[in-house]
């Protein structure tokens, strides 16, 4: 069940920000989404995905993060069970960390696709290690 929720909340998220980028961004809707998302993107419209020639209100490595969190959840029961309860070792969190911690701090990369493979590396990694916690915290009240 947190699988499924989990992944119908990442999925929905990416689709609502394709979605606000369909529909103008001229919309009031699409100008209150921008405003609140901005309390943690900096959006900045050079570092930004166009859907249908309309920024999306994320930045590249953000929708990056949240694509990967869609595509974590999909690869997921390849390794690993969708009840699993148990993370992989701490040891493997740098791999997952670094790559757009570097790129957030250090503005190393040059074009919103490396920014956005940041942010996948990011979101996938989070997959394995939030879910078998959000599974614990289900399966452990049963």
């Amino acid at each position: 069940m947190p699988y499924f929720i989990f992944f119908l909340l990442s999925a929905g998220w990416v689709c609502f920000l394709l979605f606000m980028a369909y529909i103008k961004n001229s919309s009031i809707l699409y100008q209150f989404v921008f405003y609140i998302i901005g309390i943690t993107c900096h959006q900045a419209p050079e570092k930004s995905f166009y859907f249908m020639n309309n920024q999306i209100p994320v930045c590249g490595r953000c929708f990056g993060i949240y694509a990967g969190l869609v595509a974590g959840l999909l690869i997921y029961p390849v390794f690993k069970n969708i009840k699993n309860t148990s993370t992989p070792s701490i040891k493997l969190l740098p791999v997952f960390i670094l790559p757009v911690l570097i790129d957030g701090a250090f503005n190393l990369l040059e074009t919103n696709i490396e920014r956005m493979l940041t942010g996948l590396i990011f979101g996938i990694g989070v997959v394995f290690y939030l879910l078998p916690l959000i599974n614990d915290m289900f399966y452990s009240k049963r």
